[in-house]
């Protein structure tokens, strides 16, 4: 009988690109990208922001083929296929027909149920949250059960089961309907992993209309799927994975550690063994070894494009972003400042959509570059704000990973204003590599999980007075803002 050569794959559908990683320990202990390509979403003015599922559909194809061919070079028998993706999509499958009933769905970014956020209020309001589902809930248009508020207006025919994206794509390469628990993240208790009773009876939605969440486990793909693309025999695929759970679960995260994605929007919290006090502001969600409190935010790196079509009326580029970088760092921040990077209000720790960017004690001397950095130090200003929050004293280093980590001068900046040592992820494609590591775990297997490299980056100490009197300020013009509202 032939050795078992196992390959383990990640379709990662993130809200600007779509990647296929691959990891086939046999061939080389790193995992590779076969395919990354652009995502295509849809906005319109009024906050709708969608995607085509056909589309998607169309744009992940090509890619599988690459897998295939990868797998077929290095004689891979054996293919356990893993998905991730941003939630709080969705659209209606219809069960008879095995079809999608429409093919355009919202995803997180659309606002268009806002209306029915004193619904959700009703539901979550008073301190239930923590009693019906173990947690804060922020109330909020993006969440999953804002979306599913919104179809209540309209029913939910028996025929159809309400899916998000992940959950269909997994649908489509093995016939059932199951879903990662992390996946559905606003609808389940967040220790018990299972759709809340007291959301289920409000909407009116039976548990066969929605995916199932099982103790995962891998299921084998459809002969018509793994023929077509030309698979392996032995080829299995895994439920669909929330992204940041991805993450999270890659950065193996230790006790009292903290941990910030930095990407687009940022998330911030604090990993702990045992379970933590839920907090008011932040989401608490059990991890496999254990319990994370965090909170989404609405600031981060999309404050760099809207830095460059605000002040430089140009679009971004690396070079330009290098330029500005290394103007940047030859600054003091006594010189700089100090900006409230509000652009698109803030989730985690405000939860107010109403704030707004703000720039305060501008001086005439001040040039561009000064605005570039001050808006740095006012995105880790907002950080640290949150973990000021989270309130664990334990916490003495943070796991730094994301896109806009690419910036030597923000990371620096972060570990002087956050005031801690940060180990930075030299991984880029964190969400893959996390949907890898699931994987193994949850099929069992004996391999060594690809491994993530950290930099240590420490706090220029020299700096702390300067930036602790700087924070000070920026929580006052903040909180002089709040009170305006």
């Amino acid at each position: 009988m032939a050795k078992e050569r196992i390959a383990i794959g990640a379709l990662d559908f993130g809200t600007s690109r779509i990647k296929l990683g691959i990891y086939a320990p046999l061939v080389v202990p790193e995992v590779r990208i076969v395919g990354s390509i652009e995502n295509v979403i849809l906005k319109d003015p009024n906050g709708q922001v969608s995607m085509s599922y056909g589309r998607l559909r169309e744009q992940i194809e090509p890619l599988f083929v690459r897998l295939a061919q990868y797998l077929s070079t290095h004689r891979i028998n054996t293919l356990y296929l893993g998905i991730c993706g941003h939630v709080s999509s969705l659209f209606p499958w219809d069960r008879d027909k095995g079809i999608p009933v429409s093919d355009m769905f919202p995803i997180w970014m659309d606002n268009t149920c806002a209306h029915v956020l004193p619904a959700f209020k009703t539901l979550l309001d008073n301190g239930r949250g923590p009693g019906v589902m173990g947690s804060f809930l922020p109330w909020g248009p993006n969440w999953l059960l804002a979306k599913l508020l919104h179809q209540k207006q309209s029913g939910f025919p028996a025929h159809q089961v309400w899916v998000q994206v992940g959950d269909a794509l997994f649908y489509e390469l093995c016939g059932e309907w199951r879903s990662h628990f992390s996946s559905q993240v606003s609808m389940i208790h967040q220790n018990d992993h299972r759709y809340v009773p007291e959301f289920m009876e409000y909407l009116g939605l039976n548990s066969f209309q929605l995916p199932q969440i099982e103790p995962v486990s891998p299921v084998r793909m459809k002969d018509e799927v793994r023929k077509k693309f030309n698979f392996p025999p032995s080829s299995f695929v895994l439920p669909a994975l929330g992204d940041f759970y991805a993450s999270f679960v890659a950065m193996q995260l230790e006790n009292s550690e903290g941990f910030l994605l930095a990407n687009t929007s940022e998330v911030a919290g604090v990993f702990t063994r045992s379970k933590p006090e839920l907090l008011e502001n932040f989401v608490n969600l059990s991890l496999d070894h254990g319990f994370v409190n965090y909170g989404s935010t609405s600031s981060g790196g999309n404050l760099i494009p809207w830095f460059f079509a605000r002040y430089l009326r140009e679009e971004v580029s690396e070079t330009r972003l290098n330029e500005l970088t290394a103007a940047a760092t030859l600054l003091h921040p006594l010189d700089t400042p100090v900006f409230l990077p509000y652009i698109q209000g803030e989730r985690a720790p405000l939860w107010d959509t109403r704030v707004r960017e703000s720039l305060h004690e501008l001086r005439e001397k001040h040039t561009l570059v000064h605005v570039f950095r001050s808006l740095l130090e006012g995105v880790a200003f907002a950080r640290r704000q949150c973990f000021e929050e989270l309130n664990n004293p334990d916490v003495r280093q943070i796991k730094l990973a994301g896109g806009s980590t690419q910036n030597w001068l923000w990371n620096q900046v972060r570990a002087n204003i956050l005031g801690k040592k940060l180990l930075v992820a030299v991984e880029k494609d964190l969400a893959v590599v996390g949907t890898i590591h699931h994987q193994i775990d949850a099929a069992v297997l004996s391999l060594e999980k690809p491994r993530v490299e950290f930099r240590e980056l420490y706090p220029d100490h020299r700096l702390q007075e300067v930036y602790d009197d700087k924070y000070k300020r920026f929580i006052h013009y903040q909180q002089l803002q709040l009170a305006g509202l």
